[in-house]
């Protein structure tokens, strides 16, 4: 689960992380752990999605938007499949956004990099910083800590 569409990716090619720095990080990560991209159609089944719909201004939805948006998250959020599922969020923004959709405490999940947490549903939320080009570049995250926590997943 992203944030929003980015300008060069998802905003461009119409398919969530795909086309941008962020997304070939992703990507490439999903791949390596076995999981099933839109470039490579083999591996587990995913759903890669963003909590906002429509490209933001200056890359980053206001709370006014976030919210206009959260009756399109909760009826994604129902219509996964089996409720053992993995919700991976991509930054403090969709982690918050999921956890408001899914009508859970955001003080009892406090958002941070690998942090996990079985919510009321079943599934298993774990966060992790956006694997944006500015994480990566002030190396809030880096590509192998990254790969890492996409490993851990299986």
């Amino acid at each position: 689960m992203g944030l929003a569409p980015g300008l060069h990716g998802a905003h461009r090619t119409g398919i969530p992380f795909f086309g941008d720095a962020s997304g070939t990080l992703l990507l490439a990560a999903l791949k390596e752990a076995g999981y099933a991209t839109p470039e490579h159609a083999e591996g587990e089944p995913i759903r890669i999605t963003n909590v906002v719909k429509c490209l933001p201004p200056q890359n980053l939805p206001e709370t006014a938007e976030v919210d206009r948006c959260r009756p399109f998250l909760e009826a994604e959020l129902s219509s996964l499949p089996a409720p053992d599922g993995i919700i991976v969020c991509l930054g403090g923004v969709a982690h918050r956004a999921v956890l408001r959709a899914l009508e859970q405490r955001l003080a009892a999940m406090p958002f941070g990099h690998g942090e996990r947490y079985t919510l009321n549903c079943g599934r298993l939320l774990v966060s992790s910083y956006h694997p944006s080009r500015l994480n990566i570049n002030t190396r809030r995250l880096t590509a192998e800590g990254f790969h890492q926590l996409i490993r851990s997943l299986k």
